[in-house]
């Protein structure tokens, strides 16, 4: 019986590559490999030039504090409602370290040992030994408001010693918060935020700003203010307080070692820590007035509102803002490494991060700030930098607004005395003659009229009244004059100043983030044109005829 046996396959001949398609084949693969890098490389570049979520593992988006250690950048600590988180590699993930209900008001490293934080919360003030791995409670009020800690300074030469503020006084330890001692001069009162700068402490109360001798501890007050928060204190207490102190309110503090910065009612004062003259910031470029809080690295100092970030730039005057892109009006905080630059927001969005070398340069003292390159890196060709200055002051000339009008004005009435008042007078005489011809007994008398007697003449006259080089009626309607025109300069400045930075902050989103959809992209370039023409009608064409865009 013969069994059935599989045919073998034949092998088909193996067919020869051309020469010429092994080297298309390596230049296509190369030519991939090319889009590849470049598409990779274009993400790249545009994820550290904007601002990315940093929260992977927090469970509450609602971050109100956070603070980076300076001595081990990549430690962050975040503070929300539901406690403590702690990053370990640069917000790359976290995990809970602490969990309570309540808020997380400030984070606070001792600045000679960075192991060592403390936590300012509603439920006490938290402390930890470890860089925020395990935590204990440190001090703990007798009741609910002075649980809310609200404010931590440490003495950097003596770290046993620690001040708290809270919402009924202020409490001091000598040994490291074994035992508490409050300071009798704020019982009942709210202390918001406490600093300790060489041997001087610096204290907001709810009623003023207060300084004092770290040893002495007698207390000055430097600035009045009225209360910050009425829920938060009894109402004799608030009564009091509104009574003799109306003048302003302190919100925020940060010291340095050469000045003082205030964040009030009033805007932002600064002064050197040895003197008592506050001065106003410039509030030029702030997008927002509603600060909530203030922040100072190194020389810098940043103003956080709800909505923006902005940093102040000593050499121009003025602010500039670096918010654009967390997609929330809800921030809170924020806090910067001193190794990477990455500066870091908390909001009640989440955490988020972004790279400071646009504005930042790296030395060996640390980053420091070339506040001007921000604005380079916003323009291209298609939009030519053109100084605020500038337009401002072609919109005073083209309204005739300038100061200088006033002071010739002043001066045209100072010299009116010295030219003399000028009287001509003329007058003329008309005269009628007539004679009487009387004739004999029986005759009557007849009246002859001859010819009109007819007599001019005129005058000239020059008086001064000196009384005019001291003082005349013009000065009285020059200085209502003033008025009325400072009130017009300062409207037309305000809003070609409004136009202008919100024009400077479309053209970095066209440039920087350009929309996709072409209805939006379209939107948006519709709105630059109309900030350009509001500008041109303020400055009767001349900032387009400067820029080139017309």
């Amino acid at each position: 019986m013969l069994k059935n046996r599989k045919r073998p396959r034949k092998k088909r001949p193996r067919e020869s590559i051309r020469p010429e398609f092994i080297q298309l084949k390596r230049w296509v693969m190369a030519l991939l490999s090319s889009f590849v890098i470049m598409a990779s490389t274009r993400l790249w570049a545009a994820d550290i030039s904007s601002w990315q979520r940093s929260d992977n593992g927090i469970d509450d988006i609602k971050v109100s504090s956070i603070s980076v250690s300076e001595n081990s950048p990549k430690i962050i600590l975040a503070g929300s409602k539901k406690g403590l988180y702690r990053s370990a590699d640069s917000a790359h993930s976290w995990e809970q370290v602490l969990s309570f209900k309540g808020q997380v008001y400030s984070i606070t490293y001792d600045p000679a040992d960075q192991k060592v934080v403390f936590a300012a919360t509603d439920k006490g003030l938290y402390a930890s030994y470890d860089a925020g791995g395990q935590w204990q409670v440190l001090f703990r009020g007798t009741d609910s408001l002075q649980h809310q800690v609200l404010s931590v300074a440490i003495n950097s030469d003596d770290p046993s010693y620690i001040l708290i503020g809270t919402g009924r006084g202020l409490f001091f330890t000598n040994d490291k918060g074994t035992t508490w001692v409050q300071d009798p001069s704020f019982v009942n009162k709210q202390v918001s935020k406490v600093f300790i700068a060489k041997d001087t402490i610096y204290l907001s109360a709810i009623d003023g700003l207060y300084i004092s001798d770290k040893t002495t501890r007698r207390w000055q007050r430097l600035l009045s203010s009225s209360p910050f928060l009425a829920e938060e204190i009894d109402t004799q207490d608030l009564e009091d307080a509104q009574e003799g102190y109306r003048a302003s309110r302190l919100y925020d503090m940060q010291i340095d070692d050469k000045r003082i910065y205030m964040l009030t009612d009033r805007g932002i004062l600064v002064s050197d820590i040895d003197s008592r003259d506050y001065k106003n910031m410039s509030e030029e470029g702030l997008l927002s007035q509603d600060i909530s809080k203030i922040y100072l690295y190194h020389d810098i100092l940043f103003a956080v509102s709800q909505k923006n970030i902005s940093y102040y730039d000593k050499k121009t005057g003025r602010w500039s803002e670096i918010s654009d892109g967390i997609d929330t009006y809800d921030i809170n905080a924020i806090s910067i490494d001193p190794d990477s630059g990455y500066i870091f927001a908390a909001t009640s969005a989440g955490v988020y991060s972004r790279p400071m070398d646009i504005i930042y340069a790296k030395d060996r003292q640390g980053l420091r700030c070339d506040l001007r390159c921000m604005d380079r890196s916003m323009r291209s060709a298609d939009y030519p930098e053109t100084d605020i200055v500038d337009i401002q002051r072609a919109a005073i000339e083209y309204a005739e607004v300038s100061p200088q009008k006033i002071i010739d004005m002043r001066k045209a009435a100072s010299n009116k005395a010295f030219l003399p008042k000028v009287t001509v007078g003329f007058d003329t005489d008309l005269y009628q003659t007539i004679d009487i011809d009387r004739g004999g007994t029986g005759d009557p008398d007849v009246y002859i009229q001859g010819p009109d007697d007819q007599r001019w003449g005129w005058d000239i006259s020059l008086s001064w009244d000196l009384g005019e080089m001291v003082w005349n009626l013009d000065q009285t309607s020059i200085d209502v004059r003033s008025k009325l025109m400072v009130q017009l300069r300062n409207d037309i400045l305000d809003e070609v100043t409004r136009l202008y930075f919100e024009r400077e902050k479309m053209i970095y989103e066209l440039h920087n983030s350009p929309p996709k959809d072409p209805y939006k992209a379209y939107m948006k370039n519709l709105r630059l044109k109309e900030l350009t023409a509001g500008i041109d009608a303020l400055t009767g064409g001349w900032f387009s005829a400067h820029i080139g865009e017309r």
